[in-house]
């Protein structure tokens, strides 16, 4: 095929690493059950209107083992992907750049229409841009790629700190929501829903960029170093 960019045959199932499958499962599901509450009602409110002891024991749960604890496993698996994608590519004398390219444009085209139409919260547009980021990074060896991303890591870690400190010193936001936004959301026209969808999509689009947008990058980085491995793809070889 020389350099041309060929298209590719599906994966046969021998193929497959079916570790990671299980593991990109876990990852989507840990992802549904902490968005549950803000797909349920205004992200303002969340569960805090369901306050049984019930509920507060399954939030707990949430929070301590899904919530921001999930994510990363995701966005490790997309930059897993992208060494296979890579690897896959050299093997077969293809140019991924292209293909590559146009997946992340779509990436981030179902983001916006996911975001602007159904859910706020949508993350497939941070993906998109950071996977571009982490392309353009691809050759890096796996040692810079390591520390690259434990340096930004420790800088996400310490931003959620002094946001955590502003949010002590000024106190938590309202968590009422507007009441011209429920009004809305429970008997307004498909225009208005959307337009107030697009505003709230923008701005959860700025918070997820500022807060998860770093570590989600240095976890695709990890990916991409993981990647070049077989750790994931034969388990069996690495049980120590």
């Amino acid at each position: 095929m020389g350099s041309t960019d060929a298209v590719l045959s599906p994966a046969l199932a021998s193929d497959r690493h079916t570790l990671v499958d299980a593991l990109r499962g876990l990852a989507l599901l840990g992802i549904l059950v902490v968005n549950v509450e803000f797909i349920l009602q205004p992200s303002e409110i969340g569960w805090l209107a369901n306050d049984s002891a019930v509920d507060r024991i399954v939030r707990w749960f949430v929070v301590a083992f899904g919530q921001t604890k999930v994510y990363p496993l995701f966005a490790l698996l997309f930059g897993y992907g992208l060494a296979i994608q890579m690897a896959n590519a050299e093997r077969q004398g293809t140019t991924l750049g292209p293909r590559y390219r146009r997946r992340t444009i779509g990436l981030a085209v179902l983001g916006v229409i996911h975001g602007v139409l159904f859910f706020p919260g949508d993350i497939l547009v941070i993906y998109a841009v950071v996977g571009a980021l982490a392309y353009r990074g691809r050759h890096l060896d796996t040692r810079r790629l390591l520390r690259l991303a434990a340096v930004i890591y420790a800088s996400a870690a310490v931003l959620w700190l002094l946001l955590g400190a502003v949010e002590v010193v000024v106190g938590a936001a309202d968590p009422n929501a507007p009441a011209d936004a429920v009004a809305i959301l429970t008997s307004g026209s498909w225009p208005e829903v959307v337009a107030l969808q697009f505003w709230y999509w923008l701005a959860t689009l700025g918070i997820l960029t500022v807060v998860q947008g770093p570590a989600v990058l240095a976890c695709f980085l990890v990916g991409v170093a993981l990647g070049r491995t077989d750790i994931l793809g034969r388990p069996g070889d690495h049980l120590a």
